[in-house]
């Protein structure tokens, strides 16, 4: 199993509140990555890098974890995020 890639708590806490506004505080709504990468001043692989971390910590689900073949994952590049529980506490300062 691959061990999750480091993600300073500062970042994770960046994306989930930039994913927490780009949402408007609605549990379980789909932003696009480049969307949150946008708000942050971020390049787009960044923040998908960011997001596929945030996704090994339990932080955020993407849409590649969801709806990619298992055997497809590692070529097929996520595009959307939303928040999962930890993520929310962790944009909330919970």
């Amino acid at each position: 199993m691959k061990r999750p890639s480091k993600l300073p708590a500062d970042r994770a806490r960046r994306f989930c509140s930039a994913l927490a506004t780009e949402t408007r505080d609605r549990p379980n709504w789909w932003v696009s990555i480049q969307t949150v990468a946008d708000r942050l001043g971020m390049a787009g692989d960044d923040a998908i890098e960011v997001a596929d971390a945030c996704a090994r910590y339990g932080l955020v689900m993407h849409d590649q974890s969801q709806h990619t073949k298992a055997d497809r994952r590692a070529a097929v590049r996520p595009h959307s995020v939303t928040l999962a529980g930890p993520g929310w506490a962790l944009a909330k300062g919970k």
